[in-house]
């Protein structure tokens, strides 16, 4: 579970960076961005709706891979051997790819309505202050959930060895769908703009 706390943490970290990455431009070139703002969050909708459904195909895949797995196995030990097994196989993949995936989540307009206070705050090391304990607060609580969702899917892979496929697969195909219909809208908002 340490790994996919980790993995959380690093989602985190991503976010935040993205998120500081926009505050930023936001600062410099404000005049310039105030126009573009809309622009960017329809684009920026878009971007994350293919990186859910990127994610969710490769969700499908390893479901797949995971229950082809799982249907050779006979025992729950060996079961929750071959899941674990495939899962720290896959983190060592993914450190990269979860930070960036953080970056551009991060890099939608609308998470700056979360650190705007910091730009209103009286001073610079309130303003960091805040800042900080955003990023603290959100590296802490996706490091948390992904632990608490691994710790759950383990325990219920354990009583019951086939669900693990599946919630893997029902996982998959949520993360398809939510990123065709947000990417999609976004597409449509950018069109008939």
């Amino acid at each position: 579970h340490v790994a996919a706390a980790s993995l959380g943490c690093l989602w985190g970290f991503g976010h935040s960076a993205g998120q500081g990455i926009l505050a930023i431009l936001f600062v410099v070139f404000r005049e310039k961005l105030t126009g573009t703002f809309p622009l960017l969050a329809q684009s920026a909708g878009v971007l994350i709706g293919i990186s859910l459904i990127i994610i969710g195909l490769h969700g499908l895949h390893e479901a797949r891979e995971l229950e082809e797995q799982l249907g050779v196995t006979a025992d729950t030990a060996s079961v929750v051997s071959v899941a674990s097994s495939a899962g720290e196989q896959k983190d060592e993949k993914f450190g990269f790819a979860t930070f960036m995936t953080g970056v551009v989540y991060g890099l939608q307009p609308d998470a700056l309505l979360v650190i705007l206070p910091a730009l209103a705050l009286s001073s610079a090391s309130a303003s960091i202050s805040f800042i900080l304990a955003f990023v603290i607060g959100t590296v802490v609580a996706m490091g948390s959930y992904t632990a608490g969702i691994s710790q759950a899917c383990s325990a219920l892979g354990q009583r019951v060895p086939w669900v693990t496929g599946k919630l893997a697969t029902l996982a998959a195909g949520l993360a398809i769908m939510l990123g065709c219909a947000l990417g999609g809208s976004s597409l449509l908002t950018l069109i008939w703009r």
